[in-house]
């Protein structure tokens, strides 16, 4: 029998709650003999602090267009104490379709921190965090850490169309409802760099 453990992590000041009910681990451990879903299940329920489409720009240390691949090892961040959600992570590789913020690396990836992620005998479920698919694409805004801002900083992209989650210029997306919520992802990435060069 699975057993369940809730942390709720401090909340900043400005603070929107992102919640959403996670269930398991996606991705399996492949040196496990213990299936997945009897598992013991630690999981989190976190706050994100709200950005705006300037806000984002500004504060993400990377802006990349990019496909998701393999998920790494689940790791523990060095020097954590115990065996909260928030310090265990993935590292996902972006193939960088295009670079708008930030460096990649010599092979043209940039890395990114999914949190969570899944041990020989526990899942660490962070619920409502973003989880990458691997060969999808994404816009991604990452901190200095290479995690998203936020879970909505996170933007699907399918068959060049990008969804907004409400990151438009001049929305505040927790009030107004009349905004794109897609548009082709070169039309976004150019508001991406416009931003930039205002900021100058």
């Amino acid at each position: 029998m699975k057993r369940r453990y809730h942390f709720l992590l401090p909340a900043g000041v400005i603070f929107i709650a992102l919640i959403l009910i996670g269930t398991g681990c996606v991705v399996s451990s492949g040196n496990s003999s213990i299936p997945t879903e009897e598992k013991k299940q630690v999981t989190a329920q976190a706050s994100w602090k709200y950005y705006s489409f300037e806000d984002a720009v500004n504060a993400a240390e990377t802006i990349v267009y990019g496909r998701a691949g393999q998920k790494g090892e689940t790791k523990k961040f060095d020097g954590a104490a115990d065996d909260s959600v928030i310090n265990y992570y993935r590292k996902v590789p972006i193939e960088v379709l295009k670079l708008i913020k930030g460096q990649t690396s010599s092979n043209g990836t940039v890395d990114a921190i999914e949190p969570g992620g899944e041990t020989a005998d526990t899942c660490y479920i962070m619920e409502g965090a973003k989880l990458f698919e691997k060969d999808k694409e994404y816009i991604v805004f990452m901190n200095h850490l290479g995690a998203a801002l936020a879970p909505y900083a996170v933007l699907d992209v399918t068959d060049g169309v990008v969804e907004t989650n409400g990151l438009i210029p001049g929305i505040d997306w927790t009030v107004d409802t009349d905004y794109p919520k897609t548009m082709p992802v070169d039309d976004y990435l150019d508001l991406i760099e416009k931003a930039l060069e205002e900021n100058k």
